[in-house]
């Protein structure tokens, strides 16, 4: 995978380096094989700013402030460190710096500790017949252990569901209809998507049926550091309202999405957050050195 300076920093199986997110899933030393549509997805930029290059190649941040498909990668197996911290202050608004927004996550916070974000293989997983065509899972927050099944395609990053680790009689297993789109490519400053869920199945092994609607902008660039260094990051701010039965309960976080490394950053607000700039997180996570 690539650090802050574009340099590849590791090749293949493990590293310190960045994540998917859950919330939004990121990137790796490989690609899974598929390749962007960059004539489709371009996002109006011209040739010179298209990335190429053969799939697993590390290809370097080239600045474009597009970030395309190809420069992001959803392997099975990468496993990626972050350090965690719930219940922090944090101002998601950022300081202008020289002119530049710069999101400063290098400090430390209370309760920071090292939470692993591997991505699995789908294959000879418990859940598997009920993902047939998933790319991965990987844990969806630091907070439990529930895991969210991801599809990567040329085009999007969708959320096909949430399971438990493991299987049986108190098992998590729902199924998103349609699949929750987390990306879709090309991420660029001003685009913005949105999707509706109906999720059924059962959560700890009791049968359920609720709604997820997801509201998805790339909000604002800048700088976001980290103690593995300052990465020029576009943040993607998703609004989840979750409906069960008569009761409503929204959910704020944001991504910081940087070419080449994927999210080297989130945060996360606590429930029915009214304030689209918060300083009270439920949970914060950037990557870790």
């Amino acid at each position: 995978m690539c650090g802050a300076d574009g340099q590849c920093i590791a090749d293949g199986g493990s590293s310190s380096g960045a994540e998917t997110e859950g919330e939004v899933a990121s990137s790796g030393a490989s690609s899974s094989g598929t390749t962007a549509e960059t004539d489709s997805a371009s996002g109006g930029s011209d040739e010179s700013t298209s990335t190429t290059g053969a799939p697993g190649d590390c290809m370097p941040p080239n600045g474009d402030a597009v970030i395309e498909r190809l420069e992001l990668f959803f392997d099975p197996g990468l496993q990626v460190n972050f350090l965690a911290a719930q219940a922090v202050t944090f101002d998601t608004a950022g300081a202008t710096i020289d002119g530049q927004t710069v999101w400063d996550m290098s400090v430390d916070f209370p309760g920071d500790h090292t939470s692993s974000g591997e991505y699995l293989s789908i294959e000879g997983q418990w859940f598997e017949p009920s993902f047939p065509g998933a790319t991965y899972a990987t844990r969806l927050t630091d907070a439990d252990d529930l895991l969210g099944v991801f599809e990567a395609t040329d085009s999007a990053l969708t959320l096909r569901g949430v399971v438990s680790p493991v299987g049986g009689a108190s098992r998590t297993e729902l199924v998103y209809d349609p699949p929750a789109t987390v990306l879709s490519f090309p991420l660029v400053q001003g685009k913005s998507w949105e999707s509706d869920s109906t999720i059924t199945g059962v959560a700890l092994g009791v049968p359920t049926v609720y709604t997820e609607s997801y509201n998805n902008r790339i909000d604002a660039a800048g700088v976001l550091r980290t103690g593995f260094g300052d990465y020029e990051v576009l943040r993607l701010g998703v609004v989840l309202s979750r409906t069960v039965g008569l009761v409503e309960t929204v959910v704020r976080s944001y991504s910081f999405i940087s070419e080449c490394v994927g999210t080297v950053g989130t945060v996360r607000s606590n429930d029915n957050e009214d304030s689209v700039e918060f300083t009270q997180a439920a949970e914060l996570r950037r990557i870790d050195p």
